[in-house]
Order: structure tokens, then sequence, then C-alpha cells
């Protein structure tokens, strides 16, 4: 080891389209060991390389890994943004919650299409306000039950 046991201040995450026009470019340069990629086209191929650094000095940049973005839904009739996508979109389950430790906030991802924002979408607060109900209404029921015996 020639780093020093020194612990990894600042890594570098690069990132490139596999298409002949694919120059690398950063999409990351800070202190977290995860992050986030924001702006990739759907159903695209991608490298990414990663180098760190640290008081004793800077990696050379790993071997590329190679990673797919997930396709963009489409309708039955083969047309983007029909009636299929309509229904995917209205679908709260297909919503997840997460934590950005970069920005420190939560965000919304859709897995079906990949969008992400900050804000909760109506969905997902439907599916949510849903799941609420339902666990009222079982504590209620529990509590009557509990009652009468």
């Amino acid at each position: 080891r020639r780093d020093g046991g020194a612990p990894v201040t600042r890594y570098v995450l690069r990132a490139r389209r596999t298409d002949p026009a694919g120059a690398w470019r950063v999409v990351y340069d800070g202190p977290r060991a995860a992050r986030l990629v924001d702006g990739l086209a759907a159903g695209t191929r991608y490298e990414f390389s990663v180098s760190a650094a640290n008081g004793a000095g800077a990696s050379g940049p790993s071997p590329p890994a190679l990673v797919r973005t997930p396709s963009a839904p489409r309708a039955a009739d083969g047309d983007a943004g029909g009636s299929a996508n309509a229904a995917l979109l209205r679908e709260g389950d297909h919503w997840r919650e997460y934590w950005d430790a970069g920005r420190e906030r939560v965000f919304y991802f859709h897995r079906a299409t990949g969008e992400r924002r900050d804000d909760a979408p109506p969905e997902f607060a439907a599916a949510a306000d849903a799941q609420e109900r339902e666990a009222r209404f079982r504590a209620r029921r529990r509590a009557l039950r509990d009652a009468i015996r």
C-alpha cells in the first residue's frame, strides 16, 4: 500500500455514451463515494470510470463499467406517450422515494419512465393516502375486536 492509510478525500466520476460521439465528461467531483447521475438518456449505454484521491495522491481511472439505462415504456400500439404510458404514470407503485445524499434531500423516481422529481408526484401521494387509510381502518378494526373480547 502506498496510500499511507489515509482516507479517500475526493472521488472523480466520469461517464460517456458508448456511441462513436461519446466523449468522457466529469459527472461528479467531490467527497462522497456514492452519487446519483442525472441527465442520462433512456435506453442508452454508458461507460463509467472513477478515480480517488487522498493525502498521498490520486489513483488512475478505474476500468470502465458498462451500464445501460432502462428504456422508456411504449404503448401497446407503438405510440410513445399513448394510453399505456398514461396508465403507468397513474400507478403510484411505480414511484419510489429516495434520499439524495449529495443534495441532502428526498427525491422521487419513477421506475418505468426514469423520471426524477423533487416534489412528491400526485400518484405517490394518492398511493400513500390509500395506504394510510387502510392502516387506520385496520387499527380501528383491531381496537373494536379487542374491545369485544
